[in-house]
């Protein structure tokens, strides 16, 4: 009976998504323009970029304080040269973060292939803690909220795929985003929050999506400084939340070479214009705490309004960068189709570079591949990263990160 409801919901739940987008496909002419067409230059692009840019710190994601008065150091914790049975060299680095009489320790761990010279990175934040990653022994134990195993060493392994990533030699470096700023509404005001923020919080500051973008950033200028990884073929990928996490990380530091994005929906590669899904007011509701206080005083009125952007504004400050957006077809939270569309639009930004792009008008069936620059699939199944999902990531960064298509 519980695994019929479930099947129920998510036929309830996709049938809203297309049947709403149907009715409403007339709101995706509302789209903020990315360019006007009589417009359509590199010079009018790259103008046009930044205010976009500022447009996402303003109303959505919120924006880091140029003059934060933090400071930072790197503390190499421990290094193993024959982890995962002699496969790779692991390493575990403390980036310390201090202000006043405040601290926090973001803590990266890194998983090198023995085989390769400074190889391409893979750059992911992971939502449980490092030691969730993977089965390894080796990797340390942070979190005094998790004392007595309550969270198995290794119970997300499935989603990260290391072993694999290491035999298809690229580097796996990632770090645990309560390291620097917990999932929750009075999270954001401790850690990092803190430092940034303090009694200066207003309308416009960062609530978790942007605070720990900042920290894949601040991990970007840490492999920077490593001379055993490439810091010129970093990629940002994530999943679900952290899917938008690292979009929004790649948006605004370029340094990241490429972005990969697994099932990120409304606040990442989905366009909240014509979402009956999941919702900007769904999110408010929900997790109020994500987005900086303006985006929710357009929570319930995205289409009534003069809201002033929307998710391919996000998109578009990828070009010309490669970039991978991936879905699963029985995702109750995630709209495919809106997040292929706001794909779409991007396209024109693409073409201004040169590359281009061919895409099918209509959302490609369950199991497509489309292995371009700006690449896509839809995988059967629910809310996942999963060995599927890899090896597309595998062929798109062999293509276009190793190869540098």
């Amino acid at each position: 009976m519980k695994k019929v409801f479930i099947l129920l919901y998510i036929f309830i739940c996709t049938n809203v998504c297309i049947q709403g987008q149907e009715k409403d496909r007339a709101t995706l002419s509302d789209l903020p323009p990315l360019l006007p067409y009589s417009e359509s230059t590199l010079d009018a692009w790259n103008a046009r970029r930044t205010k976009i840019l500022k447009l996402l710190q303003e109303y959505e994601y919120g924006a880091i304080p140029r003059h934060h008065g933090i400071s930072v150091e790197y503390r190499q914790r421990g290094i193993d040269t024959m982890a995962l049975s002699g496969l790779a060299k692991c390493k575990e680095v403390d980036i310390v973060f201090s202000k006043g009489n405040n601290k926090c320790i973001l803590h990266l761990l890194m998983y090198l292939p023995k085989k390769v010279i400074r190889p391409a990175v893979f750059l992911g934040v992971n939502a449980m803690g490092n030691y969730t990653v993977h089965k390894d022994e080796g990797i340390s134990m942070y979190y005094d909220s998790q004392k007595g195993l309550s969270i198995q060493r290794g119970c997300d392994s499935l989603s990260w795929n290391i072993v694999e990533t290491l035999r298809r030699q690229y580097a796996f470096v990632t770090f645990c985003s309560k390291d620097i700023c917990d999932d929750t509404v009075t999270g954001i005001e401790n850690k990092l929050g803190e430092m940034l923020y303090g009694a200066q919080r207003d309308s416009t500051s960062c609530g978790f999506i942007g605070i720990v973008a900042w920290g894949m950033s601040q991990a970007m200028h840490y492999l920077e400084t490593d001379s055993d990884i490439d810091p010129q073929r970093v990629i940002a990928i994530g999943h679900s939340r952290y899917g938008k996490i690292a979009l929004w990380a790649a948006a605004q530091d370029e340094r990241f070479v490429g972005v990969i994005a697994n099932s990120s929906g409304s606040g990442g590669a989905s366009l909240y214009r014509g979402n009956r899904v999941e919702t900007p007011y769904d999110i408010y509701k929900r997790f109020p705490h994500w987005m900086c206080k303006r985006f929710y005083k357009y929570a319930d009125r995205v289409e009534k309004v003069g809201f002033p952007i929307d998710q391919h504004m996000v998109l578009s400050l990828l070009a010309p960068r490669p970039m991978y957006i991936a879905n699963s077809d029985e995702d109750a939270y995630v709209c495919p189709n809106l997040e292929y569309a706001a794909l779409l639009e991007v396209v024109p930004i693409y073409n201004l570079y040169g590359y281009l792009l061919n895409y099918w008008k209509e959302l490609p069936a369950t199991g497509s591949v489309i292995c371009q620059r700006v690449g896509y699939h839809l995988k059967p199944g629910a809310h996942s990263m999963t060995p599927f999902d890899w090896r597309c990531f595998y062929e798109f960064a062999d293509r276009y990160i190793m190869d540098n298509n």
